[in-house]
């Protein structure tokens, strides 16, 4: 594999076109919030169908309020993205063009293949540990992430396989292309390097404030942990690529605020990532980590509901 090529990211701070960073801020910007609108647009015409009503198979959590969370929301949200999935290939296509489909080269498939086995184990132990220390010194506990809660509550193999789809295949290549490709073709320069710890926040807030307990730590840690991060950038001194690895890894953590402590393991996952992009030069590698990293959430899940 070529050797990683570390540069400073302000010769990226101006899009190709010309347009001042700012402009690329705001391309990124609302591009995301319409791929938001489109799997909206989806998840409201699936709920309008009249087509769940399902029983679930066990009940998960608080009872009949878990249950209607499941039927009218996490199913329908899962389907939606899948539904807006091609479309919002499409979208992105048009909006920016095949630089954000680049494949890039993996190099030695046996030497990827232990890399990203020894990179899902490191940020599995560093997620256990993230547990580990929120429970024993603050008492946290931790909720379940809305795919754990569907496959514990809803019988039928084809759930299982919206479940797999979204997970493995969905996810990994829309928040492949949005969050690194994007982020890296759009927001490398200092200005948008800051926008993105912004970004962060937002959503740090947003996912704290979608936990239904009064735990310190879901509705807190989230936004403490954005801005320890820019802090640390500032006081370190970062600049160039280090600086906006950092805030790109911060901002892919912080869109999973809902499920604290998650974002601990999912920079380190961001960071990775990043780097992967850089060394195969393409969005491929980074694409194929995630679905794979995926894979094992969704088997460990499976293993739970049905194995012994």
């Amino acid at each position: 594999m070529a050797e990683l090529q570390i540069q400073d990211s302000q010769t990226q701070s101006v899009p190709p076109n010309g347009s001042p960073e700012w402009a690329g801020v705001a391309r990124f910007v609302a591009l995301y919030f319409s791929l938001q609108f489109l799997t909206g647009l989806a998840s409201l015409l699936i709920a309008g169908s009249g087509f769940f009503n399902l029983d679930p198979l066990v009940e998960f959590g608080s009872g009949e309020s878990s249950n209607i969370e499941i039927q009218y929301r996490i199913l329908p949200g899962i389907l939606a993205q899948i539904v807006a999935f091609l479309p919002g290939l499409g979208l992105i296509w048009f909006l920016v063009g095949t630089d954000a489909f680049v494949l890039g080269k993996l190099g030695n498939p046996l030497r990827l293949a232990m890399e990203f086995f020894l990179v899902s184990m490191g940020c599995h132990v560093v997620h256990q540990v993230a547990l580990w220390f929120h429970q024993s010194v603050g008492g946290f506990t931790p909720q379940p992430h809305p795919f754990t809660k569907l496959g514990h509550s809803i019988d039928g193999t084809w759930v299982w396989i919206v479940l797999s789809f979204a997970a493995c295949v969905a996810a990994p290549i829309n928040e492949e292309i949005v969050f690194r490709k994007l982020t890296n073709h759009w927001l490398g320069g200092p200005f948008g390097k800051n926008c993105l710890f912004f970004m962060a926040g937002f959503f740090a807030l947003l996912g704290g404030g979608q936990s239904k307990t009064t735990q310190f730590s879901e509705q807190v840690f989230p936004l403490l942990w954005v801005g320890g991060l820019f802090v640390l950038t500032q006081a370190v001194n970062c600049r160039g690529d280090i600086q906006w690895i950092i805030a790109s890894a911060c901002l892919f953590s912080a869109i999973h605020s809902f499920a604290w402590p998650t974002p601990v393991p999912l920079f380190f996952f961001g960071i990775y990532q990043v780097l992967l992009m850089k060394r195969t030069g393409g969005i491929l590698g980074p694409v194929l980590f995630h679905s794979w990293f995926n894979f094992l959430g969704v088997f460990g899940l499976l293993w739970e509901v049905f194995g012994p």
